[in-house]
């Protein structure tokens, strides 16, 4: 009999050697993975998501502000994360391109977030490193971000951001859907929200539809990493629960205790 600690590393089995299976194989195979799962749903299903759609104006307004200052941290240690993976891996061009690629399209990201976070009244990029403290939780994110790109071999690594990056995006979904038909009572617009806006759309669709150039990328970086060695699904899967579970962390350190308290019951 399975002890518990060992049913949660039990990800449903396969005929198939986990080390042969493909990109969207192994995708599918998280899918379908009853501990992650769990996972996806506590984001999914966040207590959070529901003050953004029952919360007073001034509870919503906080917490995508507060959201956006957190953000504005991690997106500085995904910088650095890129810095490092191109330091050990950038001898390989597939590698280099992915790293490169990904840093590179930080920008737009980046630029959403400082409008974003400007029409929430939570001032700019800088204003906010300099005088916004950071909250531990909320930053687990980051710590693991940098861990994995460190770390981890880039086919795990790539195949990581892509599955997580997805969560991140059908939360965005969540999110926009919360607030669309109260934008005028928030004194906000679509565009007001871009930030939101453009990751529900780059990475929350269907798992078959290879249709971004990071998901593209992604892909690429896995199957240039089966041909330089044998893909260690387990080590991959380590490596994204950490992920998901840095996710978890960080929407639920966005909600203060007394604010998680005030909306018990809804």
């Amino acid at each position: 009999k399975k002890k518990k600690s060992e049913k949660k590393a039990g990800m449903g089995s396969m005929s198939k050697d986990d080390s042969t299976l493909s990109f969207w194989e192994v995708v599918a195979k998280v899918d379908k993975d009853d501990y992650l799962y769990d996972i996806k749903q506590k984001v999914f299903n966040h207590r959070l998501l529901k003050i953004l759609r029952k919360g007073t104006v001034e509870d919503r307004q906080d917490i995508l502000k507060y959201i956006c200052k957190e953000q504005v941290f991690i997106s500085e240690a995904m910088v650095a994360a890129c810095d490092i993976a191109l330091k050990l891996h950038g001898s390989n061009r597939v590698y280099k391109k992915y790293f490169q690629s990904f840093r590179d399209g930080n920008a737009p990201g980046r630029k959403e977030l400082a409008n974003t976070l400007s029409m929430l009244g939570g001032g700019t990029f800088d204003e906010v490193l300099q005088n916004h403290r950071p909250d531990p939780r909320a930053q687990t994110y980051s710590g693991v971000f940098t861990h994995v790109l460190a770390s981890q071999k880039p086919a795990a690594t790539a195949l990581a951001m892509h599955v997580n990056f997805r969560t991140f995006g059908v939360v965005c979904m969540h999110i926009m859907d919360a607030l669309k038909h109260d934008l005028g009572e928030l004194g906000l617009t679509e565009e007001d929200l871009g930030f939101f806006g453009m990751f529900a759309v780059c990475y929350s669709g269907d798992m078959n539809l290879d249709y971004t150039g990071f998901m593209k990328g992604s892909k690429l970086v896995f199957e240039e990493g089966v041909i330089k060695e044998k893909f260690n699904y387990k080590e991959f899967i380590n490596a994204l629960c950490l992920l998901q579970h840095a996710e978890l962390e960080f929407f639920d350190a966005i909600v203060p205790e007394e604010m998680m308290i005030k909306y018990l019951k809804i």
